[in-house]
């Protein structure tokens, strides 16, 4: 009897184990892909220095490794070598919003609306931060140019962070 209870013992510890086991190995191959993206974006840069789009293909790079004082420079010289460069705004934009720098990420975000109102993502992310720094008002302006574009769901979706829905 010891014998069978042991025995349903341990197959209990492993199949608890196991899901643990799953996202570790998740996580740890997630990270290796992001080390290795890191590593292949550097040898761009290196290939092709004059690149922005090298320059912000590192940054993000170095965003989804959790290099953000690196992310943040990086993204700025992909920025300063080409001042179009919609992908070194955008994730600059991200990045200053994942770290509660919410007014640089909308001076930032502002700037591609104006280059580009029918950018969807922006404007729920503009949305997004207007409601953390508590601006109802001009989240409900994204609100309003997402129905007008159609996007019913981010629209349902931004209401529901402007009345506290969502976090």
């Amino acid at each position: 009897m010891r014998k069978y209870l042991l025995h349903i013992l341990i197959i209990s510890f492993v199949f608890l184990l196991a899901p643990t086991a799953q996202a570790a190995s998740y996580e740890a191959e997630k990270r290796h892909r992001a080390e290795k993206e890191l590593e292949d974006a550097k040898e761009e840069v290196r290939r092709n220095p004059d690149d922005a789009m090298a320059y912000a293909s590192l940054g993000i790079a170095y965003h989804n490794v959790h290099k953000t004082k690196e992310a943040i420079k990086t993204l700025k010289q992909a920025i300063r070598m080409d001042p179009d460069n919609r992908y070194g705004y955008s994730y600059l934009a991200r990045v200053y919003s994942e770290i509660g720098e919410y007014k640089k990420s909308i001076k930032l975000e502002e700037k591609i609306l104006n280059n580009d109102p029918y950018d969807q993502l922006n404007i729920i992310q503009l949305g997004f931060d207007y409601c953390k720094i508590g601006d109802k008002d001009s989240a409900f302006e994204m609100y309003k140019r997402l129905k007008k574009l159609n996007n019913h769901n981010a629209a349902k979706t931004m209401l529901k962070v402007i009345n506290g829905e969502y976090d």
